[in-house]
C-alpha cells in the first residue's frame, strides 16, 4: 500500500513539473501585423503566452508572403514557438514549422545576442523573437 501511494505521489509530481499554462490568445486581425520584410513579408497572426516549469514564451501563427523575382507571390501559413525566457539553461530560440505539423527543430534559430543585428540569414527569426516576446515589430530592417 505504501509503495502504491509513493508511486501515485510521484506521478502527480511528474505531471505537475511538466504542466504548461497558456494565456489568452491575442490576434492581430485577418491580415496580421508586419514584423519583418525583405525577400518576403512576414506577418504575426496570433500570439499566446505559455509558462512551463523551465521556460516562458509564446506560440502562434505567422503568414509569409513570398515574393518571386518574376513578379508573383505566394502566401505560406506557419506556426511558431518563441522561447523567450529560460532561467535554468538560458536557451532562447524561435522555431517555425508548417501548420498542422509538429515542430521537428529543423527551423530553429537560437537567439544569441538579441540586441545585435544577426545578419540577413537570421533577420526574420530575430524579428519574430522581438515581435512575439517583446511586442516590438520590425526591430531589424
Amino acid at each position: 500500500m505504501l509503495a502504491l501511494r509513493q508511486l501515485l505521489l510521484s506521478a502527480i509530481f511528474i505531471s505537475a513539473a511538466y504542466a504548461q499554462d497558456n494565456g489568452p490568445l491575442e490576434t492581430f486581425g485577418s491580415g496580421g501585423k508586419l514584423y519583418s520584410s525583405g525577400t518576403g513579408d512576414h506577418y504575426l497572426l496570433t500570439r499566446q503566452s505559455y509558462v512551463s516549469e523551465d521556460s516562458r514564451g509564446f506560440s502562434g501563427q505567422i503568414r509569409i508572403k513570398k515574393n518571386y523575382p518574376g513578379g508573383g507571390y505566394e502566401f505560406v501559413s506557419m506556426e511558431y514557438i518563441a522561447r523567450c525566457f529560460a532561467p535554468f539553461d538560458n536557451w532562447v530560440f524561435v522555431s517555425t514549422y508548417e501548420t498542422g505539423k509538429e515542430d521537428d527543430g529543423n527551423n530553429r534559430v537560437d537567439i544569441k545576442s538579441a540586441e545585435r543585428f544577426p545578419g540577413a540569414a537570421k533577420k526574420d527569426a530575430y524579428n519574430l523573437y522581438w515581435a512575439a516576446c517583446h511586442d516590438q515589430f520590425r526591430k531589424f530592417k
